[in-house]
């Protein structure tokens, strides 16, 4: 797999640029376009057009403060900071706005796109519809990225953790992530109360036709304690990014339990590569 076209999904939240600049950043080492989608509240365009402001996104007073001032500023920084970043990486892209009182625009164009790079959740203002990582990872047919707001600057995928399992959702994930994984520094696959000894060695082999070396770790520890535990040696091995397939479990009991997607969705400090 490659990645020629990254989409971004942008909001009106000041995370969408430093969300851009690690989809930017992304998209220069894989050689691939950068898009950026912004959802807008159909109810904004109205006042817009009814006010003789922007087609895009109103300007106007009527909107209720200070929301009728911060959200179009908002949005004027962003499509202006995503411009500077196609010029500074020398990348090619371009700016698509959404309805975003309905998640099909969106979901459509994620699901013709290499790599969706999302926050944890995005709430469109002026609108009662929101999209959860979760439910873009399950619909968009293809890999995500989730950022969160606390993941940090600097080049993304140089340290990868891999969590592992005996799973369709693992095996998927790998083939997904290898492109970012054959360009890491350092790579660890790290599964939880089973042992590697049956795959390891065709697991290494793996790794190196891709010259690629990874570090096998085995943690011991209950199936239910997995998130604290791969977390746990993520963060302390200094990683910048999780490679986790979604939904390890049939979906109604992930439902009923919660377990290790929306442990890990809700809590990981660094970018969640997931697919399923």
């Amino acid at each position: 797999m490659v990645y020629k076209e990254i989409l971004v999904i942008a909001d009106h939240t000041d995370l969408s640029l430093r969300r851009i600049n690690f989809a930017a950043r992304l998209a220069a080492r894989t050689d691939a376009e950068l898009h950026t989608v912004f959802p807008v509240s159909q109810f904004l365009r109205f006042f817009g057009e009814e006010s003789g402001a922007t087609p895009s996104l109103a300007t106007d007073s009527r909107l209720p403060a200070p929301e009728g001032e911060r959200v179009p500023a908002l949005h004027h920084e962003t499509r202006r900071f995503f411009d500077t970043q196609l010029s500074e990486f020398k990348l090619s892209g371009k700016w698509i706005e959404v309805d975003g009182d309905d998640n099909g625009p969106l979901l459509s164009l994620a699901r013709v796109s290499d790599l969706v790079i999302t926050p944890r959740e995005m709430v469109t203002p002026y609108s009662e519809n929101r999209q959860t990582a979760a439910q873009l990872g399950l619909s968009c047919g293809g890999p995500v990225i989730v950022v969160p707001p606390e993941a940090g600057a600097g080049e993304p995928a140089r340290r990868i953790v891999v969590a592992w399992a005996d799973k369709r959702e693992a095996a998927r994930v790998l083939r997904d992530a290898w492109p970012l994984i054959e360009m890491a520094d350092e790579v660890s696959l790290v599964t939880v109360g089973a042992s590697l000894k049956p795959v390891e060695e065709t697991l290494r082999q793996r790794f190196e036709r891709r010259g690629q070396s990874v570090r096998l770790v085995e943690i011991e520890g209950r199936d239910g304690a997995a998130p604290d535990l791969i977390l746990d040696y993520a963060m302390s091995s200094g990683a910048d990014m999780l490679v986790m397939g979604l939904f390890g479990r049939p979906r109604v009991q992930q439902w009923l339990l919660g377990g290790m997607t929306s442990e890990m969705l809700a809590r990981c400090p660094i970018p969640l590569f997931a697919s399923r």
